[in-house]
């Protein structure tokens, strides 16, 4: 568990939980939209969405539009209670809308995780908390154009996806939200409330709650909902706030540091002298440091020290990987390397090199949703930053069925018996560990 996530839920607390979050006597009212794509000649879910107690514009009939490998369905459905639709969805395979297909749901249920989207993220401007379980992890989808009699011509299946389910990206068959149900629910508790001059919370129900953190260094300490906390927006560099009800959960926040939600604008400036800061101080448990690393060469025997290292660092409380810096913190650059390796102009090969090192950790990576990758400019010198956010049990490469954890400045590869110690290994790992005893 994280400030912002929890994992192994059952049933029951989905239940518990949601019930906490939605406005007390209402009756449900929700958005089903869904996506699917054909296996076998029977449709299967690709990624699907179960929208509660928010204020979607979706209205009117449900809408449904199939293609040769695509069908796409959204509609609004109304329920008695959230029981009633885990129960439909995990005994039945049955999701809110009727006109939606069954689905193939394995007979001990689903395990389900829970993220806390902010509100400053959400569209709605409350904050939502996020239900998702994998339904079927085999499924797959090709980024083909979609065409079809009577219909809508769409260039890129992926694009129309996207755009569908609102989502910000979507990487086909090697998405992390492939073959998955995910339930959005409003958390209609409170919420920060940001004016132009500061901060303070809004609250919709009786429980006490606190906005504690800190802007630039600053201590932020708010019992009282009224009691605003002064600060200058355009100037702030360093922000963490959180708003935490009685119990200690949080309820709402707005960092920073949390790569997935981070709030605000990157000052450029700011974020090289951080950069420079990070670099100055050496390898470290958080931050790894590589030469530039040849790509285009399928035989090359250190392009997998990429994912080695993204994996390692995601495996323990997250950090950064920098290529183009040797080990004794050197910058070099990745200036000579891409130009000899993709012979184009240098600012279009950086690009080309920024792109494939993204595609390789999508392509490696179990958990391909915990990096980002920039590229930013010392005297001259290029440098790809990876920033590795910290992941849910175990994260591990696909095609080699193997571990890697920070030990130190080093990536160590874990053993059998270290993965069979780690209290999520065989949830992450698919409950199958037939390779972890090789005969």
């Amino acid at each position: 568990m994280t400030l912002t996530r929890t994992i192994n839920l059952r049933q029951p607390d989905i239940v518990q939980r949601s019930n906490r979050y939605l406005s007390s006597g209402q009756p449900i009212r929700g958005v089903f939209k869904g996506v699917f794509t054909k296996i076998n000649g029977k449709w299967s879910l690709l990624v699907g969405s179960i929208e509660l107690g928010g204020d979607s514009a979706v209205a009117g009939p449900v809408q449904s539009l199939e293609y040769p490998e695509y069908l796409f369905i959204t509609g609004i459905f109304n329920r008695t209670d959230i029981a009633t639709i885990i129960s439909d969805l995990e005994m039945e395979g049955k999701l809110p809308l009727d006109e939606a297909p069954l689905l193939d749901v394995a007979e001990h249920g689903l395990n389900w995780t829970e993220t806390l989207i902010p509100s400053h993220a959400a569209e709605g401007g409350k904050p939502i908390r996020r239900f998702r379980a994998d339904v079927n992890r085999n499924v797959y989808c090709p980024d083909t154009k979609l065409v079809a009699h009577g219909m809508k011509f769409h260039f890129s299946s992926f694009e129309y996806i996207k755009s569908f389910l609102g989502l910000n990206k979507f990487h086909g068959s090697l998405d992390g939200l492939r073959g998955g149900i995910f339930i959005d629910v409003t958390d209609h508790r409170g919420r920060l409330n940001f004016s132009t001059t500061g901060v303070s919370y809004v609250k919709y129900t009786a429980e006490n709650m606190c906005l504690v953190g800190s802007v630039d260094g600053v201590d932020v300490n708010k019992e009282n909902e009224k009691d605003e906390f002064l600060y200058g927006q355009e100037s702030v560099s360093d922000i963490e706030l959180w708003l935490v009800d009685k119990s200690d959960s949080v309820v709402d926040y707005c960092s920073s540091s949390e790569w997935e939600f981070r709030y605000g604008n990157v000052n450029e400036s700011d974020e090289k002298e951080k950069f420079l800061k990070i670099i100055s101080r050496g390898e470290s448990e958080f931050c790894e440091f590589k030469e530039y690393i040849e790509l285009t060469e399928s035989k090359s025997k250190k392009v997998c020290e990429i994912e080695k290292a993204v994996c390692a660092l995601s495996n323990h409380e997250g950090g950064r990987l920098f290529i183009g810096v040797s080990d004794d913190a050197e910058v070099l650059g990745i200036n000579d390397g891409c130009f000899r390796s993709y012979k184009r102009e240098l600012k279009e090969a950086i690009d080309v090199y920024k792109r494939d090192v993204s595609k390789r950790l999508q392509d490696t990576l179990k958990n391909n949703q915990c990096f980002s990758v920039s590229i930013f400019e010392i005297a001259g010198l290029f440098i790809v930053v990876v920033n590795v956010q910290k992941v849910d049990g175990l994260n591990y490469l696909r095609l080699r069925n193997e571990v890697y954890v920070r030990r130190g400045a080093s990536s160590a590869k874990m053993t059998p018996p270290e993965i069979q110690r780690a209290s999520s290994g065989r949830e992450i790992l698919g409950g199958n560990q037939e390779w972890l005893y090789p005969l």
